[in-house]
C-alpha cells in the first residue's frame, strides 16, 4: 500500500521536473495542478485500476459497487468551491466533497469523456484475460493527502475482494445513484441521506460501515496492508461522524474547507468570491514550493505515510517484486535487442528472429521473482530467452 503511495507521489516529481524543464525552454513559468476540474465545465479524472476475477459476474460487480463508489468521497474527495455542470459554474460560492461528482451521468459505461459512468465497463486486463477483468474506476478525485490516496486504493481493494466473495447483499442497491453521488458531495454537513431501491433512508457513513463490517469479517486480517486500512477506515468514519475537522492533514476536502475557512474569516471575502477559487486549486500546484496543501505539510499540518527518500527511490525504480521492475531490468539489460515493449509482452530480436517473452502471467510477486533471480544469473538475452522457453 506504501509502494503505491510513494509512486503516485513519484509520478509529481516527475511532472514537476517536467514543468521546470519545459519553464526554462519557454522562458516562462509552467504550472501544473493535480486536480479534476477547470471550472469551465471539464472535467479530467484520476484513474484507479484493480485486476479482479474473470468469473465474477460483471452485473454483481456493478451493482455492489456503486453505493460505495457513490460514498467513497466521504474520505476520498478532494474538496471544491462551486457547483458546476458541464455548461460551467452554476453556484460558485458553494463548497462541495468532490471534484468528480458533478460529471457522472450513467451507472454504467465505457464512456470516460462524456456521460461518465459510476461503474466503467473498460477491460484491457493487461494479463491474461481468462484469469482477470481489469476494473477500470473512473469516480475517484485526484488526492494531494497521502493518507486520502492510501485509504481511497485500499478500501477499495477490499470492497472487490468481499465482492469477489460474493458477500456484498444483492439488496444494496440505491434507488438515485447518480443524484446519490452529487447529494453526498453538495453536503459537507454530512446530514444527508439516500434512497435504497426499496424506499429505505440511510445515511453515507452508514453506507461505508456497511462496507467496513464485511470486510473486517471477510478480508485477511493477518496482511500489515490489510490490518492497517481496516483500521483507518473505522477511525475515519468515526471522526466524520463526531469530529470531521480531527481530519484536517489527512482528508483532502476537510483540509481545504479548514484552510479557506481561516482564509474567508481573516479577509472577510464571501466565498463567491474568485479569489476562493484561487486558493482551490493552487492547494493542488504539485511544486512543493508553491502549493497551499505542501505549505501545510511543511509546517507540520499534514500526516505523512512515506519520507521523500522513498519517493525519490520510486521515480527511479518500481517495487521490485513487481513485473514493471522485471521489465524494467530486461530493458536495462537488454534494451539495444529489443523490438518492441507493451504492458503484457516484450519482443526482441534474435538471430534474425521475433522472439516474445510474455508477461501476462506475472501478477502476483510469487510468480514474478523466479524470473527476477532467472535474469540475474542469464549472461545474455539468449539465453534468458531459452530459459523462459523450458517454464
Amino acid at each position: 500500500m506504501f509502494d503505491l503511495v510513494a509512486h503516485d507521489k513519484a509520478g509529481e516529481r516527475i511532472l514537476l521536473q517536467c514543468a521546470q524543464r519545459r519553464s526554462e525552454e519557454l522562458g516562462k513559468r509552467v504550472r501544473l495542478y493535480k486536480n479534476n476540474t477547470d471550472y469551465r465545465g471539464h472535467s479530467y479524472g484520476c484513474h484507479d485500476n484493480y485486476l479482479m476475477r474473470r468469473d465474477v459476474p460483471f452485473e454483481y460487480v456493478k451493482q455492489a459497487l456503486i453505493p460505495f463508489n457513490v460514498t467513497r468521497q466521504l474520505f476520498a474527495g478532494a474538496g471544491k468551491v462551486g457547483i458546476e455542470t458541464e455548461e460551467g459554474l452554476v453556484e460558485p460560492g458553494r463548497f462541495q466533497i468532490s471534484q468528480r461528482a458533478d460529471f457522472f451521468a450513467v451507472e454504467a459505461s465505457v464512456d470516460t469523456m462524456h456521460r461518465r459512468p459510476l461503474v466503467n465497463t473498460r477491460d484491457e486486463p493487461h494479463a491474461d484475460p481468462s484469469r482477470y477483468r481489469r476494473l477500470h474506476g473512473i469516480v475517484g478525485d485526484a488526492n494531494m493527502s497521502e493518507y486520502a490516496t492510501a485509504l481511497k486504493i485500499g478500501t477499495t481493494a477490499l470492497v472487490l475482494e468481499c465482492i469477489e466473495k460474493g458477500v456484498v447483499p444483492e439488496s444494496w442497491q440505491l434507488k438515485d445513484p447518480v443524484g446519490a453521488i452529487r447529494a453526498v458531495s453538495h453536503d459537507p454537513t454530512l446530514r444527508t441521506t439516500l434512497a435504497w431501491a426499496d424506499g429505505k433512508e440511510i445515511a453515507p457513513l452508514e453506507v461505508q460501515r456497511g462496507y467496513l463490517a464485511l470486510a473486517q469479517r471477510h478480508c485477511d486480517r493477518s496482511d500489515p496492508d490489510v490490518e492497517w486500512v481496516l483500521g483507518e477506515w473505522e477511525l475515519t468514519l468515526d471522526l466524520l461522524a463526531r469530529d470531521p475537522y480531527a481530519l484536517v492533514g489527512k482528508v483532502d476536502w476537510i483540509t481545504k474547507k479548514w484552510l479557506l475557512e481561516m482564509f474567508v474569516e481573516e479577509e472577510g471575502v464571501p466565498w463567491e468570491d474568485p479569489w476562493l477559487r484561487s486558493l482551490d486549486l493552487q492547494y493542488h500546484d504539485i511544486d512543493l514550493e508553491e502549493s497551499l496543501f505542501y505549505a501545510l505539510q511543511q509546517e507540520g499540518h499534514v500526516t505523512r505515510l512515506i519520507d521523500e527518500k522513498a519517493v525519490q527511490q520510486a521515480v527511479q525504480s518500481p517495487p521490485p517484486d513487481t513485473r514493471a521492475y522485471l521489465r524494467g531490468e530486461i530493458v536495462r539489460r537488454f534494451g539495444d535487442r529489443l523490438a518492441s515493449a507493451q504492458w503484457d509482452a516484450l519482443t526482441f530480436a534474435v538471430d534474425g528472429r521475433r522472439m516474445r517473452f510474455s508477461l501476462e502471467d506475472l501478477v502476483e510477486p510469487d510468480e514474478v521473482r523466479p524470473w527476477i533471480a532467472l535474469l540475474k544469473t542469464a549472461p545474455n538475452v539468449e539465453q534468458f530467452l531459452a530459459e523462459a522457453e523450458r517454464y
